[in-house]
């Protein structure tokens, strides 16, 4: 399923959700950055080796966006959003079900 498709299972309903909750999913293969994140977050067990992958979501809730108009629930700098607010999809804005495939399909 490709990006406008995937798309077109939404219609924002201007709950601001997107302007105050923000979560990003990352995959890094980087043998120093998996390395530095593991010291970073104090991973608690030693492990053989630099495991090959790691998988990171970074969440910050109540994390309000300065262009967010709480008032009108719009985006003040909408057409000059981050790709962050352009790929957020949340579940209030579904208005129909994808046919046998998952969120991570199209990504």
């Amino acid at each position: 399923m490709d990006y406008e498709e995937f798309k077109s299972h939404f219609k924002c309903q201007n709950c601001g959700t997107c302007c105050q909750e923000h979560k990003v999913d990352a995959v890094s293969t980087d043998p120093k950055l998996i390395a530095l994140i593991l010291k970073l977050f104090h991973y608690p067990i030693p492990l053989a080796a630099i495991p090959k992958e790691i998988k990171v979501t970074i969440e910050i809730p109540h994390a309000d966006c300065k262009n967010y108009d709480p008032i009108r629930k719009i985006c003040l700098d909408y057409l000059g959003r981050p790709d962050l607010c352009r790929y957020f999809f949340c579940e209030k804005s579904k208005i129909k079900e994808f046919p046998n495939a998952s969120n991570e399909d199209v990504l």
